[in-house]
């Protein structure tokens, strides 16, 4: 299936990254989780000086099955997406 990037949506910031490890891993290998962070200009011409996360994270996974795309993380629901993943419905 491939390696894929896989953007989480819906995650507070306090869930740690060995939680969207182990959450992942029955569909197979994470290689990375990063967050997203918004550019220093933005849409509304904000500029800004330091990172700030955006809310998304993002792995990098080499899939061995699909991941729905709707997952629960430590209790809570996260929306995932990724290129290729077959529709599913809530």
């Amino acid at each position: 299936m491939g390696t894929k990037r896989v953007r989480i949506t819906n995650l507070p910031p306090e869930v740690i990254e060995h939680a969207i490890r182990t959450a992942l891993t029955p569909f197979g290998a994470v290689l990375a989780v990063i967050e997203e962070v918004w550019p220093k200009t933005c849409i509304y011409i904000y500029i800004y000086i330091y990172k700030v996360p955006n809310g998304v994270r993002q792995v990098t996974i080499t899939l061995t099955k699909h991941i729905p795309s709707q997952l629960t993380v430590e209790g809570q629901r996260t929306l995932l997406a990724y290129e290729g993943q077959p529709a599913t419905y809530y």
